[in-house]
């Protein structure tokens, strides 16, 4: 899901974490052309085995889409793009597509996914406008998940309060760069998640959270890698 701003870091993680024989990877979701999403998954790309590349319909043109398309032809990887109402099979678990419509109605449309395997439930908001996440609270039930990473780096929203009630999570997993410009996770998203457990990869390096009985076990650690070139996340405020 989404790989961050810097290749280098992902693949160094990635190799710290995966058995050394494994060489392949049976999914990669781009939620949305952007750099601070898609530079990671591009190097995955290069050095992976994919079985499958998904995208939101409508995904944004540029430079980076560019990018991620050379790399899918090129390494004749399977790929899909879709929209709300789509749903896959990865082994044991399953992933529901909630957003964008078939037919976006913003520049840069994101995907928003629903994991669920064995009792275990994430959903992963990628970075939906403040128009796509009402648009989701109209009808709040597919939205529930032990397991939150809210839009856009924890970023200001109309919808914070209301999205945490709808998701009723144990857990909330914030990816954020460290002294990133855009003062992300904002005071209004972290008080929206007062009394949720709520992890933050500028705070706490890398998070791993599995299904641990009746309750999740979360494991943080630094990574020994060096902060991310700059010490920020470049992105662009959400699209309103």
């Amino acid at each position: 899901m989404d790989g961050g701003p810097d290749p280098n870091r992902l693949l160094a993680e990635l190799g710290a974490t995966l058995p050394p024989w494994t060489r392949r990877i049976d999914l990669v979701a781009l939620t949305h052309a952007h750099i601070d999403h898609a530079a990671g998954l591009l190097a995955v790309l290069e050095r992976y085995e994919v079985g499958l590349a998904i995208e939101p319909v409508g995904l944004n043109a540029g430079p980076v889409a560019d990018a991620w398309n050379d790399r899918i032809a090129r390494g004749g990887i399977a790929r899909r793009a879709l929209a709300a109402g789509a749903r896959l099979r990865l082994g044991d678990a399953s992933i529901s597509v909630l957003a964008p419509e078939e037919d976006p109605r913003v520049d840069v449309p994101s995907l928003v996914l629903r994991l669920e395997r064995a009792g275990f439930s994430a959903l992963f908001m990628g970075d939906a406008t403040d128009q796509a996440q009402a648009d989701l609270l109209l009808h709040p039930a597919p939205l529930a998940a032990r397991v939150y990473v809210p839009p856009h780096h924890g970023a200001a929203t109309p919808h914070a309060s209301a999205l945490v009630a709808a998701v009723r999570p144990a857990a909330a997993l914030i990816s954020v760069g460290a002294g990133n410009r855009y003062g992300h996770p904002t005071p209004e998203t972290l008080a929206a998640l007062s009394g949720i457990r709520t992890y933050r990869t500028d705070r706490d390096g890398t998070v791993e959270i599995d299904q641990g009985g009746t309750g999740l076990a979360v494991r943080t650690h630094a990574n020994g890698l060096p902060p991310p070139r700059g010490g920020s996340v470049p992105h662009a405020p959400a699209s309103r």
